[in-house]
Order: structure tokens, then sequence, then C-alpha cells
């Protein structure tokens, strides 16, 4: 058969009884295809194997960790959470379930002893007074905007989705502000959980 024979008349083949032979080492036509593709063209796509985004996704619903594109980080976002907050960690590690070993989130603890808020451009005042996430092109994120991020990442993002409706985010962001300043007394954690100055960062706020 020629090589640029129109799969249409393939299709009629077939229909009449006659086989299709597939040419040296190309697979015969098995899968749905335009009418009028040239054979040399299906088998060419064919041999090149799936697209990226079709492979992407194979690997998402096979639940294989997200690999990251060029230079930069594998990760969705990374969270500079208050490890020392009781209702923070426990969110934290509720995230991290959630993302099952994939990669999407990479978590980090600011309340760790020689965290250096400086590899990120930032105070350990700053840091502590809201939460903050990096995305994978170093750029900082901060307060419920993480959350909206971590969410989306581990598949979730539908739950956090009316925080960005214009009536909704402004009071969102003022809940969390508000939640931030008080994670103290809130979660009942009390000066012997941190060191004085660190202790002193959460008793300013922001």
């Amino acid at each position: 058969m020629e090589a640029n024979t129109p799969v249409s008349a393939v299709a009629s083949q077939r229909r009449a009884g006659r086989p299709h032979k597939a040419r040296g080492g190309e697979r015969e036509l098995d899968a749905p295809i335009e009418a009028n593709t040239p054979v040399s063209a299906v088998a060419s796509q064919r041999r090149a194997g799936p697209s990226p985004a079709s492979a992407v996704a194979s690997q998402r619903r096979a639940g294989r960790p997200h690999q990251a594109r060029g230079n930069q980080p594998a990760f969705d976002v990374k969270i500079l959470y208050d490890g020392d907050c009781p209702l923070c960690a426990r969110e934290v590690a509720m995230l991290r379930r959630l993302d099952r070993g994939r990669g999407r989130l990479d978590l980090e603890d600011i309340a760790a002893p020689g965290f250096d808020a400086a590899r990120y451009g930032a105070t350990q005042h700053d840091l502590m007074a809201r939460i903050h996430g990096v995305l994978p092109d170093g750029t900082l994120v901060e307060g419920v905007e993480v959350f909206r991020r971590a969410y989306a990442a581990v598949g979730l993002g539908w739950l956090v989705a009316p925080t960005r409706w214009p009536l909704l985010r402004p009071l969102a962001d003022a809940a969390y502000r508000w939640f931030a300043r008080n994670r103290l007394r809130l979660t009942g954690r009390g000066a012997a959980a941190c060191d004085s100055d660190r202790c002193a960062v959460h008793a300013r706020g922001a």
C-alpha cells in the first residue's frame, strides 16, 4: 500500500474483507483516527509514543511522585509553618497524608532549631506573624493564599475556592490574620513551647 493512502481507503478494504498488512516495523492500525489522515503520519505518531501531557496525567493517576520541570523544584508549594502551634501542626500533618508521597507539597517547620528565615529573604518575625509559602519560582505567598495553593495541590481546591470570591476573600483574609495573632492563646500553648526570642515574636504578632 502506498505511504500516503488515506485511512478511509484502509477502512474500505477492511469492510471488504481484505486484511491490512503493516509495512516493515510498523504496527497495524487499531485505534480511532481521523478519516483522511495519511497512514504514514499515523505510523509516525505511534512510533513517537504518548505526548508529555498524557504521560504526566498517567503518572498523577498512578500516584507517582510529581517531577520537576527544568531547574524548578518538584513541589507545587513549600509551606513554612509554625510547628509549635498544635492546630497548625495538625493541619500540616493532614496535608502531608493527603499528598500521599507525591511531592506536591514541601513542608518546613520554621520553629525548628537552626531554621534560617534569611534563606527566603524574610525575617523570623515576618514568618511567625502568619503562614508563608514558597512557589517553585521562589515567590513568597502568605496567609490564606498558602492554603488555597496547598489544598489545590492535593486535589481539594474546591474546599477553599469560596475564599477567592470577591465578597468572601477580604473576610477570609481578615479572619486568618486574627487567628494568626491569637493562635498562642487559642491553641493553649504556653511560653515553655519556645525560647524567649521566639515567644517575643509571637507576642508582637502582626
